[in-house]
């Protein structure tokens, strides 16, 4: 059985009429670094609707979405523009800022001691072992937390959540790995807990 791709120039090829578009994703944030908790603003447009500008997960949490391009510098264009059109929105409508990422920015007091909690609790009943990732919704009307999942593989590259909380600690990546590798266990034999 012949592979669809013989070589690997032939791939490449394939992918030269490739279209491309991206998604951003922003907290909406106070200048104190505190998640903004107002509502979708509405100089934004529908958050539902709105072909550029939408919420994801959150009211606080913003997705940038450029159309499709044949050219990575036209979809980048898009972005920058798109990004620097809320950017001056957000601050004509108030103070709000955007957070760097879907990283949570500062949350409301209680809110994060109640996520550890129920990361913690979930991270037992699972058997979980070493070190993992949690990703939590906060619903904005009620701010109850869910949890969504517990990656207990997550991503190590210098964009992934694991080392950019780790940076924000005050870990360097290669602190980090250092640490992991510290932690880390073979079993064998036994039984699991």
């Amino acid at each position: 059985m012949s592979s669809p791709v013989a070589h690997p120039l032939l791939a490449s090829e394939r992918l030269l009429g490739i279209r491309r578009g991206i998604e951003k994703e922003s907290l909406r944030a106070l200048p104190d670094g505190k998640l903004a908790l107002t509502p979708h603003p509405l100089a934004l447009g529908s958050a539902l609707t709105h072909p550029h500008i939408t919420t994801d997960y959150s009211e606080s949490q913003l997705e940038l979405i450029t159309g499709v391009h044949a050219g990575v510098q036209a979809c980048l264009d898009e972005l920058v523009e798109t990004h620097q059109y809320t950017y001056r929105t957000l601050q004509e409508a108030g103070q709000e800022m955007l957070w760097v990422s879907s990283m949570p920015c500062g949350l409301p007091t209680g809110e994060e001691e109640q996520i550890q909690q129920i990361v913690l609790r979930a991270y037992q009943v699972l058997g979980c072992r070493g070190w993992a990732r949690a990703d939590v919704m906060i619903d904005a009307r009620t701010r109850k937390p869910y949890l969504l999942e517990i990656n207990t593989s997550p991503g190590m590259t210098g964009h992934s959540l694991v080392p950019m909380s780790a940076k924000a600690a005050g870990i360097s990546y290669e602190d980090l790995c250092i640490l992991l590798l510290q932690a880390a266990t073979l079993e064998h034999g036994g039984t699991h807990a």
